[in-house]
């Protein structure tokens, strides 16, 4: 994950941009390594990844706020059975709404930032390769071949100017790499 990001990130460094991601791809090594390219972080952060420090069980809407140098993290209790850590390179201190659900700031960063993440989340759930399995290195080869799908339809459409549906896109794909591996 750290690769990839970096990598995709590599003509923005130095220039304040912030990189929004899910919990695939969050995480202290890569919040260090941009920070060090002065680009900031807002992500998601998985419950059993090793940098979360064990706490107690939250109340509902409660959160704690854990810091190392400036990498701020997060965890908020968001229902009964949800909990939500944020890690984030943006935010510093324990900033949080004060009424209501007392959502930390950094929460509220990510969820009106986190569009584009899901809006190919649910692309790739409408219209996917993926095949049941439990080895996880197939189930990552179906999701990067699900969004070069999508990505290459995007590039399509952008240099052709041909407003195509993603559906017909995908078939004239697929018949034209059959076609040329045969």
């Amino acid at each position: 994950g750290l690769h990839v990001v970096m990598s995709l990130m590599e003509p923005y460094f130095g220039r304040g941009y912030n990189v929004s991601t899910d919990n695939f791809f969050t995480g202290l090594d890569l919040a260090r390594k941009l920070q060090e390219k002065k680009t900031s972080i807002v992500g998601t952060v998985r419950l059993n990844r090793r940098e979360i420090p064990a706490s107690p069980r939250l109340a509902l809407h409660e959160s704690i706020f854990y810091q190392n140098y400036s990498v701020n993290m997060v965890k908020y209790q968001a229902k009964a059975k949800k909990t939500v850590v944020v890690l984030s390179t943006l935010h510093k201190g324990s900033a949080r709404q004060q009424d209501g659900k007392k959502k930390p700031d950094s929460i509220l960063y990510y969820n009106a930032n986190k569009c584009g993440v899901d809006m190919l989340d649910a692309m790739c759930r409408q219209m996917s390769t993926k095949a049941g399995t439990r080895r996880w290195p197939l189930a990552v080869f179906f999701n990067i071949l699900d969004m070069a799908g999508i990505n290459s339809w995007i590039i399509f459409k952008k240099n052709t100017g041909i407003n195509i549906s993603r559906r017909n896109f995908m078939r004239q794909l697929t018949e034209q790499l059959t076609a040329y591996s045969s």
